[in-house]
């Protein structure tokens, strides 16, 4: 008569030696990555900050500089008007000073504008809402003291670079997966197991 052979077939791959080590290595990597990535970022939102107080606190002092300036030389032409009009004076040093206090002028307007723009800038990093032109730099540029020499601090540098020490670890990483990729070339074992039944249609 007519039969049928029913099968069951169960096959389980065998890991490729040392392949799971590799991808576990090459995941710690990568997690690694991900903190130096997060210090990095954090890094550079510091300089950021730091960049746009050093700009407004410099904004600062040159309005302070070239209005003091403007003042002075606004007092020089008035002297030298005075000595022109008494007949002392030539209108040619007047003019000149006149022209001096018009490029002054000019500078403090571009330093306007630049502690605008840093102001706008350190302002993003507060709440919203917070008034930019509120904002104000204490202290002066000269606090600082001395500027210790930069061939010392560029030693080890390099190392110390979160960003730099990111891209160490992704290629190590790289290289954890590039291994584990080639041990795919390997032959595979693998288990099976099964039933047959075999009986009338």
């Amino acid at each position: 008569g007519i039969s049928v052979d029913d099968f069951l077939l169960v096959t389980q791959a065998l890991p490729v030696p040392g392949r799971a080590g590799l991808l576990g290595e090459a995941a710690g990597w990568a997690t690694t990555a991900a903190q130096a990535d997060a210090e990095a970022t954090l890094l550079s939102l510091a300089t950021d900050l730091r960049l746009g107080f050093t700009d407004l606190l410099v904004a600062q002092e040159r309005l302070g500089i070239l209005g003091e300036a403007a003042r002075t030389l606004t007092r020089l032409v008035d002297v030298l008007r005075e000595r022109e009009a008494e007949g002392e004076g030539s209108r040619f040093d007047r003019l000149r000073a006149e022209r001096e206090i018009a490029d002054v002028e000019t500078e403090h307007e571009e330093a306007a504008i630049s502690r605008l723009d840093a102001q706008a800038r350190l302002s993003a990093f507060f709440a919203p809402g917070l008034d930019p032109r509120a904002l104000r730099a204490a202290g002066s540029v000269t606090d600082g003291g001395d500027v210790p020499a930069l061939d010392p601090l560029m030693i080890g540098l390099l190392d110390q670079r979160p960003d730099y020490r990111a891209l160490m670890l992704e290629e190590a990483r790289w290289d954890a997966e590039r291994r584990a990729a080639e041990r795919l070339s390997y032959p595979v074992a693998s288990l099976s197991a099964g039933l047959k039944r075999a009986g009338p249609d």
